[in-house]
Order: structure tokens, then C-alpha cells, then sequence
């Protein structure tokens, strides 16, 4: 060990003279007025062009759309910045890394990418009281029908089903612009409540045919606009005596606009973010059982959650709306809300309520929890809600009409998904209701 000190020591000493000859060097760079300006002080820099390393089957024209850097230009590190993640969050690439080399008097990026793996599959497994066990199946495959393209399909195997496939092409557009197609069909229960109390069953199957055209914005900010024909199914189970009870179909012309922004660290017990939906949908029934086509009518509705605080503890408050112009039309494009996890967009989580235990025209939520981590990835959760809802949604801000719901969650996040068990009650029936969920969920 001695000897190998000794070595060291005289290495040192002969490289001695051109250490300080390196800092002679700066200092007379400070005394002149020069000095090393290290890259985060710099305001601007300016780009002169713009090279893409480690491309195989992803296009060139598709990096440089998700940039969004029109070389020659000046552009601040924080730009800069953004732009790569612009490109890493397209999920063409496994690893996004940039350098900036001299150029003259400005600088050349650099992009080095290495792609993702062409294709992959996914399998779990999830639970809940609502909804029975249920296999997920979900694949992706990219580059597979030409250079900038995602094919990708999902699917929940049980008693309420879910599958759907969906192809993507990304364009060199600035700003980046995706086009697909989506098909989905759903397969579930859809229960319905008169005060409370339950009074029918259906069996009901919604197809979703539509096609996307959505502007890159950002990786955490999602635009959709959307065409689609919808074609719905609800096969009576258990109905009052006098009810119609024949399978009624339908079917629907749908223009959609929708906005997704969500930065929350984590979906499922977050510590801090925020997260915004909204959607506007404008429907037009096309054929409902032979006869002849009804009104068009239209639906908006949105949601904000935020997440704050310090560990072990964290307040998690949001509020969700929605606006249905018609009370004329089927019982299944209402509002359904109620239960933990929920189908679709316009079934809204509340504890407190059972799955889909009220349907209303307009609504207004507001929402709170207290959320403390016990223990590492052990969560106590204190949950509070309010619910307003009314034909007229003028009267939505009368809070003398409120219903409250309010409940105590044991959460659990494991690697096949969060556990939920959750024991809550209303201010409307003061019944109990317990929810157990296990896995990740659409």
C-alpha cells in the first residue's frame, strides 16, 4: 500500500507544473475581463442548426417537429430544455440526450436518441367490488405500418369488459401533429337509481368508431379533436313492470374538442402537481330503433384536481362540473356518478355513493383528502365531497341542496398497482358502503 502512495505522490508532483500553469491561465482570463460562463447563466444562446444522431427507423422529419426549433434562432436553456423532452415524450425513444458544440460565434445542437423497442406487451391483473377480477392486456407496436407510426391495443377481460385498438401516425408538422383512428367497444352494467334506491339493470354496449387529430403541445398537455360515430346498446336485466323492455339501439354523430394537462407526480397517491380535463362533446342522434333521427344536443364538462404539501402529508382538492343542454334524450347520456373507479368520462368518481347511484343532468363537485403516508408506500387517506346537481344548472351554486359524502381509505401502492380499501357513508342515506380495488386501471 506503502509503494502504491509513493507512485502516486510522484505522479502527482510531475503533473504539478501543467496544473498550474491551467490556472495561471483563468486568472488572467478574470484579470482581462474574460471569464467561463457555465451554460445555466447563460440567457440565450443561439442555435446556427440543428443534427439528430442514432435514428433507425423514426424519421429525422419527426424529431425535429417535436423541437419545434427553427434553426437559425436564439433560444433560452429552459427552451431548449422543453424541446427534449418534447421529443422523449413521444415514446419513440427509450433515451433523448443533447450537446452543444462551437460554431463559429454560436453554437450546434446535437440530438443523440436510442430508440425504443419496437413492440412490447403488457399483462396485470385488477379487482374490484364494482366490477369483478379483470384481466389487462395491452401491446404496442411502433415503426410497425411505417416510420413514425404507433399501433397499440387494450383490453379488460371479465365481467365488465373493455378492448379497443388504435393506430397513430406522427407527422413533421410544426408544431407536431398526430392523426389516428380508435375503435373501442365497452360491456358493462349500467344500474339505475330513483332517490337513492335501486330500481333497474341494464346490460349496455357503447362502440366508439373515431378519429383523432391532436397538436404536440407538450408532453403533460394533451389537444384532441375528434369525429365520431358512436352506436349504443342497453339490453334490459331487471326493469320495473312497465317499462319498455325490448333492447333499444342507438346511434350518434359526435364532433368533439378535449384538452389533458396533467403534471401529478402520481395517479394514484400524489404529493404534489395538478391536473385539468375538460371536454366538450356535441351529439347528434342518427337512428334510434327504426325511427327517425332526434335532436342534437350538447355536453360539456371539466375537472381540476391539485395535490400540496410537505411528507409525510398531503392535501389533495379539486372540483369537477358539467352542463347537459337536453333532459329529452336517453337515460344513458346523463351524468352517472358514483364508486371508485368508473368506464367512462361521464361517470364520476364520489365516495360516499355507490357505482352510478345518482344520474343527473348538471352537476357540480367539489372534493378533498387528506392524505398521510404512514409508512413507506402505506397511505391513510380522510376523504370529503360535495354534490350539487339540478335540471337548471343556474340553481347549481344553491349549497342548501347539497348531498355530502365522506370516507377513510387504506392505500397501498405495490407493483401490480395501488390497493384501495375504502369505508364511506352519505348525508343523503347515511348508508355504509365498502370498496376494495386492487391493480391498475384504465
Amino acid at each position: 500500500a506503502e509503494s502504491l502512495i509513493a507512485l502516486g505522490e510522484s505522479a502527482a508532483r510531475k503533473m504539478l507544473p501543467e496544473l498550474q500553469a491551467l490556472v495561471d491561465s483563468v486568472v488572467q482570463k478574470e484579470e482581462s475581463g474574460g471569464r467561463f460562463i457555465p451554460i445555466t447563466s447563460i440567457a440565450r444562446i443561439h442555435i446556427e442548426k440543428v443534427d439528430v444522431e442514432g435514428l433507425q427507423h423514426v424519421s429525422k422529419d419527426l424529431v425535429l417537429g417535436k423541437l419545434q426549433i427553427d434553426a437559425p434562432c436564439d433560444l433560452a436553456i429552459e427552451e431548449l430544455e422543453q424541446a427534449i423532452q418534447r421529443v422523449y415524450g413521444s415514446q419513440f425513444f427509450e433515451r433523448v440526450n443533447y450537446q452543444l458544440e462551437p460554431l463559429n460565434n454560436s453554437m450546434s445542437l446535437i440530438v443523440r436518441v436510442i430508440e425504443s423497442t419496437s413492440s412490447k406487451i403488457n399483462f396485470g391483473l385488477n379487482y374490484s367490488a364494482d366490477h369483478d377480477a379483470g384481466i389487462l392486456l395491452n401491446g404496442t407496436a411502433r415503426n410497425l405500418i411505417g416510420n413514425g407510426t404507433k399501433l397499440s391495443f387494450d383490453a379488460r377481460l371479465g365481467r365488465n369488459m373493455e378492448y379497443g385498438v388504435s393506430y397513430f401516425y406522427y407527422s413533421n408538422f410544426r408544431p407536431g401533429f398526430g392523426f389516428g383512428f380508435s375503435s373501442k367497444e365497452m360491456r358493462y352494467d349500467q344500474r339505475i337509481y330513483a332517490d337513492f334506491e335501486p330500481i333497474a339493470s341494464y346490460r349496455f354496449v357503447n362502440v366508439l368508431n373515431t378519429l383523432h387529430i391532436q397538436p404536440i403541445i407538450s408532453n403533460t398537455f394533451l389537444l384532441d379533436f375528434q369525429a365520431q360515430y358512436q352506436s349504443t346498446r342497453r339490453l334490459p336485466s331487471i326493469l320495473p313492470f312497465d317499462w319498455y323492455r325490448e333492447k333499444v339501439q342507438t346511434k350518434y354523430l359526435n364532433l368533439i374538442a378535449r384538452i389533458e394537462a396533467d403534471a401529478l407526480d402520481d395517479p394514484n397517491f400524489p404529493t404534489k402537481g395538478e391536473a385539468f380535463s375538460a371536454e366538450f362533446k356535441r351529439m347528434h342522434r342518427s337512428f334510434s330503433d327504426g325511427g327517425e333521427a332526434g335532436p342534437s344536443f350538447y355536453r360539456l364538462f371539466m375537472n381540476y384536481d391539485r395535490a400540496v404539501g410537505r411528507s409525510p402529508l398531503t392535501c389533495r382538492f379539486g372540483a369537477s362540473a358539467g352542463y347537459l343542454s337536453r333532459n329529452d334524450i336517453a337515460i344513458d347520456q346523463f351524468y352517472f356518478i358514483g364508486g371508485i373507479n368508473t368506464f367512462e368520462s361521464y361517470m364520476l368518481p364520489f365516495v360516499g355513493f355507490k357505482y352510478m347511484q345518482a344520474w343527473v343532468q348538471n352537476y357540480l363537485i367539489g372534493k378533498m383528502n387528506l392524505q398521510w403516508e404512514i409508512m413507506p408506500n402505506n397511505f391513510f387517506i380522510l376523504n370529503v365531497n360535495a354534490l350539487q346537481s339540478s335540471d337548471d344548472y343556474q340553481k347549481l351554486l344553491q349549497v342548501s341542496d347539497a348531498v355530502y359524502g365522506y370516507g377513510i381509505t387504506y392505500g397501498l401502492s405495490t407493483p401490480i398497482g395501488p390497493f384501495k380499501w375504502t369505508f364511506s357513508s352519505n348525508s343523503k342515506t347515511n348508508d355504509f358502503y365498502s370498496d376494495l380495488s386492487i391493480g391498475f386501471w384504465f
